[in-house]
């Protein structure tokens, strides 16, 4: 969804926002995050050849298009408030204590004709699992329940192959935990 938002960026100046549980997380998993080649994330998907500004200390990288993405936490869902997306991302959504940042985002993406992600897994039955079974059947929604076994690499290879996760319960990983983590059971 990082490269959707950079995408959706060009194609559409506004402001473009990716949300965590927390803003510590948010900082620790993207903006100082690097991937398993080596590339920090931000650099990858938002290289210094597209960058007009980067601010550090909000998390913040503007376009030369003028867009503008940034990094924040679900900690404090009123600051998003007055944000004026057209474009959101609610990352591990499902740790969330409720939807109350999806409330607080609707009717400024409703206004701007913009778009809404929701990633997770479910663990357990919270509103994002209802989320998810409410709309799964709305015309008006696109859901995807992928596994491990759904999900690639752009070249096609599997993220993770079975020796993998074999390897995770050989190392004491319980069968609930792979199947929350791996199935999205």
């Amino acid at each position: 969804l990082l490269n959707l938002t950079c995408i959706e960026a060009h194609k559409r100046p506004g402001n473009y926002v990716h949300v965590f549980p927390t803003q510590v997380q948010s900082r620790k998993a993207i903006w100082r995050g690097i991937d398993k080649k080596g590339r920090r994330f931000v650099d990858r998907v938002f290289p210094q050849e597209i960058r007009g500004t980067t601010r550090d200390n909000e998390q913040i990288v503007e376009l030369l298009n003028g867009s503008t993405w940034q990094l924040v936490g679900a900690d404090n869902p009123s600051a998003l408030v007055g944000g004026n997306y057209v474009g959101v991302v609610l990352d591990e959504a499902a740790l969330y204590p409720d939807s109350e940042i999806i409330d607080f985002l609707r009717p400024i993406l409703a206004e701007n004709g913009g778009w809404l992600f929701a990633i997770s897994t479910f663990r357990g039955r919270n509103w994002f699992y209802d989320l998810y079974h409410l709309n799964k059947t709305n015309p008006e929604w696109y859901t995807a329940h992928l596994d491990v076994t759904q999900t690639h690499e752009w070249d096609g290879t599997a993220l993770l192959s079975e020796a993998d996760i074999e390897a995770e319960r050989a190392g004491g990983m319980s069968d609930a935990m792979i199947r929350q983590e791996f199935y999205l059971d």
